[in-house]
């Protein structure tokens, strides 16, 4: 009876990785489907191997890791065991050259500090990288940086996005605004 219920056990949690697995790629189409802009939710690059659901040894740079979506695939990959490289404009690092910083709401902490904070506390690494993305040069400067520490990216989640000023409408035909 005890190895008949150890072999359901081990069915189940094999099915729970499927299943995971098959919602990380389902995300994957989804988000390369939906997007609009290099920079509006394009999740690329997954690991060939992912036989585990472990993330033990593995990199991710996540951008937009300080809210929303991009915060959420950032923790989520923390508790895997990543080591999370998370890119953003909310800091609160005062010596960074950021032009433009979303306000926030008193209380909260949506830096990309408090997500790689949190991401340690999960059992991953978080490692915070203030950049604003829109500045010519910055991707490609993280990215040689990331080669040089890491050696490897295993798996790339953009998910940077810019809100249009309040001056401008989102209602109407969004084929004919201004990007």
């Amino acid at each position: 009876m005890s190895m008949r219920i150890n072999n359901n056990r081990r069915r189940r949690r094999m099915l729970q990785q499927q299943l995971r697995k098959v919602l990380m790629v389902v995300f994957v189409i989804m988000t390369l489907l939906l997007s609009t802009t290099t920079t509006t939710a394009l999740a690329l690059s997954m690991m060939a191997s992912t036989t585990t659901s472990s993330g033990k040894g593995r990199v991710a740079l996540v951008t937009g890791a300080s809210r929303g979506i991009g915060r959420g695939i950032a923790l989520e990959l923390g508790s895997a065991g990543y080591k999370v490289y998370c890119l953003g404009r909310s800091s609160n690092k005062k010596n960074v050259e950021i032009d433009f910083q979303r306000a926030v709401a008193d209380g909260l902490d949506l830096t990309i500090e408090s997500a790689a904070d949190e991401i340690t506390k999960r059992g991953g690494i978080g490692i915070a990288v203030p950049c604003d993305l829109q500045k010519d040069g910055v991707i490609e400067d993280i990215l040689s940086e990331l080669k040089e520490k890491e050696g490897k990216l295993d798996l790339l989640v953009c998910s940077a996005y810019t809100t249009p000023p309040a001056s401008s409408s989102l209602r109407g035909e969004f084929w004919k605004q201004d990007l």
